[in-house]
């Protein structure tokens, strides 16, 4: 992680100060099972309401211990311009720890689900738009580890949808949160975004713009409401204030001009 103290947008001049409180109410894990499939996903957790999640947490120190804020801001983020991620809480382990969890959703029980959907063997929902927008959010937070795993295919509706998921290498969890790392051919976003655009039909460079229009125009309130919903313990209070400073700046703005001159 780069130090960020002497860039342009300063904490000592931020003019909002925010009560930054939880207001979700933590569902508590009953029980838990170790998971070994991947990098930063150890723990699944049954909660008291019968729902299964995939639990990170703060203490586990994995890229900072700032996995968990990630997640949570990037869902959010999602859900501001309709981009579909799964279904989250806030969750309490036995002893009292608050972590991430998104729900575990039952996707297709085959291997390389986006294959098959960039394949024609598979009909989703609008993959064009969903996937040109996934790719556009990525690039906005920095997401570097967008490969066809971190996508989920599900049966939400008469057809599948296509669900990103896992933002445990995005934003402040990431290498920079105001990076562009994203876009270098070293990493697994551009990497899996080539074979996606090699498949013709399931990218659209006009939509991914768009995207990030829609971006652009996420209030500052919006971005505060968001950061209230993180338990103290996961972001700090100097963090906060920076997300604030950032985003009511031009930083922000040239960011998403020089990310749409890249989207080709």
């Amino acid at each position: 992680m780069m130090d960020r103290a002497n860039q342009e947008y300063p904490l000592t001049t931020v003019a909002r100060v925010i009560d930054y409180q939880s207001s979700l109410l933590p569902v508590p894990i009953l029980e838990t099972t170790t998971h070994h499939s991947t990098k930063h996903l150890k723990i699944i957790g049954t909660g008291i309401d019968g729902k299964k999640y995939a639990v990170k947490r703060v203490c586990e120190q994995d890229n900072n211990g700032l996995i968990p804020a990630s997640e949570l801001f990037c869902y959010e983020l999602a859900r501001a311009i309709f981009l579909p991620v799964p279904y989250y809480e806030i969750v309490k382990l036995k002893d009292d720890e608050l972590a991430f969890g998104s729900v575990w959703e039952g996707g297709v029980d085959i291997n390389d689900a986006l294959t098959r959907v960039l394949m024609g063997e598979i009909e989703t929902n609008n993959p064009k738009l969903i996937l040109s927008k996934i790719y556009a959010f990525d690039l906005f937070v920095n997401n570097t580890d967008r490969h066809f795993n971190n996508y989920l295919v599900c049966s939400r509706h008469e057809k599948h949808s296509i669900i990103a998921f896992d933002f445990s290498m995005a934003w402040y969890a990431g290498v920079d949160p105001f990076g562009y790392q994203a876009l270098n051919p070293e990493y697994d976003t551009y990497q899996h975004h080539k074979l996606i655009k090699a498949s013709k039909y399931y990218f659209d460079a006009e939509l991914a713009r768009n995207t990030l229009t829609e971006i652009d125009k996420i209030s500052i309130d919006k971005i505060e409401q968001i950061l209230r919903l993180m338990p103290d313990s996961w972001f700090s209070m100097q963090q906060r204030q920076e997300v604030v400073a950032w985003w009511d700046s031009s930083a922000k703005t040239e960011r998403i001009t020089r990310l749409k001159t890249e989207i080709r």
